[in-house]
This record gives structure tokens, C-alpha cells and sequence, in this order.
């Protein structure tokens, strides 16, 4: 995890073979967003595709996530997204973003390493 209080984002990451089942979590936790990258090996890029709950905004982090670690790690990855702070400012909600970001970077470092 990282970030403080209102800030804090917990990943919980499950390897599934070569695959990546990754949970983005923080405060009230819930299902917002689950999206799926799929490495193609043609393009040397990752696809991603989304579901996203209606009146729910983790779609786009949950599909940059997903596609920065199917790319990255030429792999399939899922990303399922649940994050909600009450009546976040525009400075939390940069920071979990942010969070979000360093935790994902952190995540590839390991997975590549392994």
C-alpha cells in the first residue's frame, strides 16, 4: 500500500500462471471497474477492454493499470478497481492517482524481477 488516510490505495496482486490478477483498493472498497489487457504479440502492445459500473469513475485508471502491465510484462492482466473517500479534493484525488501510479511502477519491478 501507499499513501495516507484519504490518500491510501492497497494493491493486492495474484499471479495466475503467467498471468496478473490485480485489485486496487482504498477506502470504501467496492467493485467500480474491472479491466483486461491482453498482450499482442504482433503489435508488441497490450489490448485492453473495460466494464465499468454505471455512475462509478475507476475506468480509467483500472485500464492504464491494465495496460501498462500487460505491455510491460507481456502478459494478460486483469485489473479490478474499487476506490471511494468521501467528498475528495482535487489534491487527494492527485494523490491516490499518483499513488496509484507508483504502487503500479513498484508492482512491474518486482513481477519482472521474479
Amino acid at each position: 500500500f501507499t499513501g495516507r488516510q484519504r490518500t491510501r490505495v492497497d494493491f493486492f496482486c495474484y499471479k495466475l500462471g503467467n498471468d496478473i490478477q490485480l485489485f486496487i483498493l482504498g477506502g470504501q472498497i467496492h467493485i467500480g471497474a474491472v479491466s483486461l489487457a491482453i498482450f499482442n504479440q504482433s503489435k508488441q502492445d497490450a489490448e485492453v477492454s473495460v466494464i465499468r459500473v454505471p455512475g462509478h469513475r475507476e475506468d480509467e485508471i483500472s485500464t492504464q493499470v491494465a495496460g501498462k502491465l500487460g505491455a510491460q510484462l507481456k502478459t494478460t492482466a486483469s485489473v479490478t478497481a474499487g476506490i471511494h473517500y468521501d467528498q475528495l479534493n482535487k489534491e487527494e484525488l492527485t494523490a491516490i492517482i499518483k499513488n496509484i501510479h507508483i504502487l503500479t511502477d513498484r508492482l512491474i519491478n518486482k513481477l519482472s524481477s521474479d
